[in-house]
């Protein structure tokens, strides 16, 4: 059993587990670990190999792409408004990019 799965189990034990507490945990998780993810696009195929080293399957894997949004994000920020792009919105940069995600997702 991974170390998260250990946490995650003791928590449930003790009644501690919810959707509330599990966010909460999985941060704590990856704050205290060395997590890494290598995404692999393979030539000719168009599905992504995702492999990572922290064992905890899909749900643990959204949550680290999702916590690895933020600091890209804030990348993507820097890069347009050092263009001197006039009005820049972030709002609106993120609500089309929260749609191109939606698309991605349901077209797949």
């Amino acid at each position: 059993m991974t170390p998260l799965g250990r946490h995650m189990r003791e928590k449930a034990n003790r009644n501690e587990l919810n959707i509330d507490s599990f966010g909460a945990i999985v941060d704590e998780f990856l704050d205290n670990n060395d997590c890494q993810m290598l995404i692999t696009f393979r030539k000719g195929n168009p599905v992504p190999e995702v492999t990572d080293n922290m064992g905890g399957g899909p749900v643990l894997a959204f949550y680290f792409i999702l916590k690895a949004i933020t600091p890209t994000f804030a990348e993507l920020c820097n890069l347009i408004s050092g263009k001197g792009t006039e009005g820049f919105d972030k709002e609106q940069l993120a609500d089309a990019l929260c749609e191109l995600v939606k698309a991605e997702i349901m077209d797949a």
